[in-house]
């Protein structure tokens, strides 16, 4: 035991004192019954602090099949996603949202994007396509596709439990780079070697995500992206082209402004398995065509170029398993349901996703 000073002396004969006097007034009968009747709250009452949070395991996701993820790649790390494309073209769309047949067209595209993370806010995407084409009474050929070169930017990141209102927001500049085929393309391949588009595409992309937690292994990922692509280099076409040009056809093209806006869902059924939907609207400007667009290759009747602007709605569900945090796969279909003239689709899709 401490030994006592002076003041702390006086100190503690005033506690005393002081202990000796609420005796006193608590001993008054009035107070003394009122003490009685509150124990209760006293005895039952939890205390008075926050209950402290049990942290939540993240969801496994693979992404839906079709909206880009907000988030950037960590730095040092890499995710690389094959994707497999088999696609039909049953019909083309008129001004009037009908759908009018066309003699089939069936394209397998493989899509290998690659990211690599730079730094923690920022990382680059390489994405080469590989497609086998094949139109009736053209036959099968084998085309390489234009390559998609990305920097994402990462303005904003929010995790679980969320500290603001702020979902997690994305900016990414991109530049298609023409390598594929386009122009003087064989007649009698009807197009079934065309793998480009002759231009090069800038763009940027705003993508916004949120995950929400339910209970359990149930979690909601929501992901928002907008791409606008803002400029298309001219393109010089020449004979049968992407473009619709014939036998002959010389000019030049430039291709019209585009937009598209995505809201992709995942929804986790346990640690494993999730449901996914991608709802996608696509806009595309009128293309700009000066020179001869020449004839048809079997009628000799004159061919249009320079397409009018065209409107694409499609949906695409699918379904994942991911067997860890870093890998996973999905599978699902995606199709038009509404178009303006533009082409309807039907494509099955897998893809691999491993983040490294």
């Amino acid at each position: 035991m401490r030994k006592l000073g002076l003041i702390d002396a006086q100190r503690e004969s005033g506690k005393y004192a002081e202990t000796n006097a609420c005796l006193k007034r608590l001993s008054h009968p009035r107070i003394f019954l009122l003490l009685i009747a509150l124990s209760p709250v006293f005895l039952f009452a939890k205390k008075g602090t926050i209950e402290k949070t049990e942290p939540v395991a993240s969801p496994w996701f693979t992404g839906s099949l079709i909206c880009p993820s907000a988030n950037t790649i960590d730095a040092g790390s890499y995710n690389i996603e094959p994707y497999l494309y088999v696609t039909d073209n049953p019909a083309i769309y008129d001004n009037d949202w009908h759908a009018n047949s066309i003699p089939p067209e069936w394209t397998i595209e493989a899509q290998i994007p690659v990211w690599v993370g730079l730094t923690n806010w920022c990382d680059i995407e390489f994405q080469p396509t590989l497609m086998w084409n094949h139109k009736q009474g053209g036959g099968g050929a084998w085309a390489l596709g234009d390559i998609l070169l990305q920097f994402d930017f990462q303005l904003w990141r929010d995790e679980l439990p969320h500290k603001s209102w702020l979902p997690t927001i994305k900016f990414a500049i991109r530049e298609s780079i023409p390598v594929g085929k386009y122009r003087n393309l064989n007649p009698l391949k009807r197009t079934a070697d065309q793998g480009g588009y002759g231009t090069w595409a800038t763009g940027a992309q705003l993508i916004f995500g949120r995950l929400f937690y339910f209970s359990g292994v149930h979690f909601l990922n929501m992901r928002l992206a907008l791409q606008y692509n803002f400029y298309h280099s001219l393109v010089h076409v020449k004979g049968y082209d992407a473009y619709g040009g014939g036998i002959g056809a010389n000019g030049k093209i430039r291709p019209g402004s585009d937009f598209a806006i995505d809201l992709g869902l995942e929804y986790s059924l346990s640690r494993h398995w999730a449901l996914a939907l991608d709802l996608v609207g696509y806009w595309q400007a009128k293309a700009k065509f000066t020179g001869y667009s020449g004839t048809n290759f079997l009628r000799g009747t004159p061919t249009a170029v320079a397409k009018a602007a065209d409107i694409q709605y499609s949906i695409a569900p699918g379904i994942e398993y991911n067997w860890n945090e870093n890998l996973g796969i999905i599978t699902g279909a995606w199709f038009t349901v509404a178009g303006k003239q533009i082409s309807e689709f039907y494509s099955f899709i897998f893809a691999v996703n491993y983040y490294k």
